[in-house]
């Protein structure tokens, strides 16, 4: 991999743990990094200093100063302006490997024509879901193989509802090795409260629906009184076996099976950071074309289903008419 290609577009506060993972890579990269802000300029700075390397950075005003041939690419900005980047991007550069950030984009038409356009340019995609990443997780599917289906109920505070809800129905969707069939939003709160990040909307309450084999869930997100995010709990059921995962820095797992008459198996378990992640990711991504991730076919039609969803709810609470779902 030495000497590789490597983009960054988008270096706040995520995309900066992004390219924290990037500089682990133990070979030299020549890296590109692309952010309008200032600010996320100076934090990315920051946090390149906090990682020792002998990697080459590069810091460029727009897709137009970029080398024309690009390993791999990551977008890590917000999605009201994602699919305007990858249009840039594609349309200029040759592209082989492309890693994107979720809720992908805000408009329902964005999803078909990104689809088109990647397979156009021949660009192979992921996106980050990276539970599917976590070794305890990637354990437990494997645990519970050769179940009919799964009842899961997920809970928290605070964590971001509306921006955050993908990841655990791409989680329900990699454990139970199925597709989202159905989404039904009627539980949420009626009311609408601002994102941490500006322009952008909030929701909670409970969102719940099915997968193509019939596994169901909820995951329910409720306001805090104080405003501190509370920890992710998970449960996942099935005739002979029960799971709980509670997440955290530290996250536990513990395990029933009625092969075992129901006794407990607790083990801790690790949640990786994503300055932890990326260069395996971008490792196995270059070196055998594939990771651990889903790729954009297999999960752009959720992705797309959930931004309508939500968008109907927006509009229906607020009386309006919005095309843009105001999530990132």
């Amino acid at each position: 991999m030495k000497n590789k290609i490597i983009v960054l577009i988008g270096a706040g506060q995520l995309g900066s743990r992004h390219l924290q993972g990037v500089l682990k890579h133990p070979e030299d990269l020549n890296i590109f990094v692309i952010d309008s802000s200032q600010v996320s300029i100076k934090t990315c700075k920051e946090r390149i200093a906090e990682v020792d390397h002998k990697h080459n950075i590069s810091f460029k005003n727009s897709v137009e100063d970029l080398p024309e041939f690009i390993d791999f690419a990551i977008i890590a900005t917000n999605s009201d302006v994602r699919a305007k980047i990858i249009h840039n991007l594609l349309e200029s550069k040759k592209v082989k490997n492309l890693l994107l950030e979720k809720v992908l984009f805000q408009r329902d038409s964005d999803y078909i024509a990104i689809d088109a356009l990647l397979k156009e340019t021949n660009t192979n995609t992921w996106v980050n879901h990276s539970r599917r990443c976590m070794p305890f997780y990637k354990d437990l599917r494997i645990n519970l193989q050769g179940e009919e289906k799964l009842e899961v109920l997920i809970y928290g505070m605070e964590w971001g509802l509306a921006s955050n809800a993908l990841h655990f129905i791409d989680l329900i969707s990699f454990l139970s090795d199925s597709r989202l069939a159905e989404l039904n939003l009627e539980e949420l709160n009626p009311s609408i409260s601002k994102s941490k990040r500006q322009g952008f909307i909030e929701i909670s309450g409970a969102i719940s629906g099915r997968t193509t084999n019939g596994s169901s869930f909820k995951i329910v997100c409720t306001p805090s009184p104080d405003k501190v995010v509370k920890p992710v709990s998970l449960v996942f059921l099935t005739p002979g076996k029960r799971c709980f995962v509670q997440e955290g820095v530290l996250s536990e797992i513990i395990t029933l099976h009625e092969d075992n008459a129901y006794k407990s198996i607790a083990k801790q378990a690790k949640m990786l950071y994503q300055s932890e992640l990326t260069h395996l990711i971008m490792y196995d991504v270059i070196e055998k074309g594939t990771c651990d991730l889903p790729t954009y076919q297999e999960c752009f039609r959720d992705h797309q289903a959930y931004i309508n969803k939500v968008l109907t709810f927006y509009n229906n609470l607020r009386n309006e008419n919005k095309e843009l779902c105001p999530i990132t």
